[in-house]
Order: C-alpha cells, then structure tokens, then sequence
C-alpha cells in the first residue's frame, strides 16, 4: 500500500492530519522512503515528493504553499547516489540537502515545520536517527534545517505528495509508513521489535491463517 513516485505521470493528493487547521506550535511526520532509480533526475533542485499543506480537499493542480517540503535529486558528486532535501518552502534557494545516499536502500527519515514568526519558521529533518532516539520526549539534534525566507503557511491541516515528471525521464521512488504528530514521540515508534521476534510474529499469523 506504499506509495508510487515516478516521471510517467503528474499528480497530487492531500491527506487530512487534523480535524481543525494547526496555526502555532511544531508539527512533525515520519515515513520509510526508498528511491529506486536517479538515473537522470535533476541534479540541482531535484523532485519535491511531498510536505504540510494548509487546505482540505481535492485539487486538480499541484498546491503551491508547502512547508517542511521533502526533496530528492541526483547526488551532484556521484550520479549514482542521490540526496534528500528538506526546505521549509517550495523556494529552492532554501534547500537543504543531506550526503549521498544508495539507490534502492529504505531511508528513515522524519521532519517537522516550527511556527516561528514572519519570516522565521524553520524545517528541519532527520535522516535515519538513531534507534536510541526511538520514543523520546523530545528531538534529537537535527541533520538539516532550512528557514530564513517567507513563511509559505500560516496553519496546517493536511499533508501533500506529489508526483512530478519535470525533473529527469527517469526516476521512480516509494513513501510508505507516514505518521504525523505534534511531538517527536507521536512519530518515532518507542520499540522496534529485533528481526528473530519479527519472525516468529509472522511465522505465528500464517499458523493462525
């Protein structure tokens, strides 16, 4: 049930977070992303998979005032490797991006956007934090941030992907596992069963199927 990124098509959908629009405060979410193929993605601002939106409903067009908006593109050093990005706008001199990372390995990554001020909210992003951080009462220091430009939002009540083929003929991720919440508990799972329990779990669910 994950989701699809690819170049073939264009498409947008928001998803509801909160029954009444959120204006103050941290926001964060969380979610497994794999990146299948880079082989000619854009290499600068690269592709804008998703973020915070502040309305509710369908569009036929792709919003415009994304917070926290998550990226990936072509690592400009090696372009068999690729980045993620977080900036706390659509504005891509804002952009942050992390180091290489490989082609076809799931990334945990988790963001969140911080109302500030005028001109002051901040986006920040962890990419595969420490399983020590898992169930925390508060963020670990974070491994990018981008603020300093106009607030692309003044609340959020929903959270956007995007699928865009203007940024490279072929490229093709996933998004799976999203989570949103307002503290970094309400994102980051407080256990992670080890792999010898998750086996015996799905061993004991055929026996009962």
């Amino acid at each position: 049930n994950s989701v699809s990124f690819n170049s073939t098509q264009v498409g947008t959908a928001r998803i509801q977070v909160t029954a009444t629009p959120i204006t103050s405060g941290t926001l964060f979410y969380s979610g497994l992303l794999q990146v299948n193929n880079v082989s000619s993605l854009n290499s600068v601002n690269g592709a804008l998979l998703g973020g915070f939106n502040n309305t509710i409903g369908y569009s036929a067009t792709a919003p415009t005032a994304i917070g926290a908006d998550l990226r990936i593109r072509t690592d400009p050093g090696n372009n068999a490797l690729f980045d993620i990005g977080i900036c706390v706008s659509t504005a891509t001199t804002a952009v942050s991006w992390s180091s290489g990372l490989t082609v076809g390995t799931p990334v945990f990554v988790a963001a969140s956007y911080q109302f500030v001020g005028t001109a002051q909210d901040v986006a920040s992003l962890w990419v595969n934090p420490s399983q020590s951080t898992f169930g925390d009462i508060t963020a670990p220091a974070t491994t990018l941030t981008s603020s300093g430009i106009a607030n692309p939002l003044t609340s959020i009540s929903t959270f956007d992907l995007r699928n865009v083929n203007t940024v490279g003929t072929t490229w093709a991720g996933q998004f799976d596992e999203l989570k949103v919440g307002g503290t970094w508990p309400d994102v980051m799972p407080a256990n992670v069963p080890e792999p010898s329990i998750a086996v015996l779990s799905g061993l004991g669910l055929l026996a009962l199927v």
